[in-house]
């Protein structure tokens, strides 16, 4: 069976899905109806696509496994592998803020989550449209990310 495949663009989706597409058109995208759903969220195996009140599709969530997962265009997972997204994010975002267990790259309406922090059962990454973790950042900090800062040689 081949897995669904998405490619995040920033601010625009995880394509196929779009940021604004009515929620009665994601099913098709899947070809099946969700496995599960909540008035904000579709549960489509491996990706949550919430809607918060507008309808229209507002945040992608992905965890590894049962997706292929690109960051535009790069390889992040696929069914064997799962690669840590934080350093392809960082080369195109340098200054993520953490909150709540987060690491958010607002130049990319990224988060990521279970990576930098080694809590693995927690891995996932979504995917936001501009605007939406504005109001979430009020205690954000800048995270330690030493692990993936290049080493200086002596």
């Amino acid at each position: 069976m081949k897995l669904p495949e998405f490619d995040i663009h920033p601010y625009v989706g995880a394509l196929p899905l779009r940021f604004g597409l009515p929620r009665a058109e994601v099913p098709a995208v899947f070809d099946s109806p969700p496995l599960r759903s909540r008035d904000e969220d579709d549960y489509f195996g491996a990706v949550r696509v919430a809607y918060y009140g507008t309808g229209t599709i507002a945040e992608i969530g992905f965890v590894p496994r049962g997706v292929t997962l690109r960051f535009m265009g790069t390889e992040l997972w696929n069914e064997q592998t799962i690669l840590d997204p934080v350093p392809l994010l960082l080369q195109h975002d340098p200054d993520p803020l953490e909150t709540v267990g987060f690491l958010v790259f607002l130049a990319l309406g990224v988060t990521v989550t279970g990576f930098h922090d080694g809590d693995t059962p927690q891995r996932a990454l979504t995917v936001f449209r501009r605007g939406h973790w504005d109001t979430h950042l009020s205690d954000a900090k800048k995270p330690r990310l030493t692990k993936y800062r290049k080493k200086r040689s002596a």
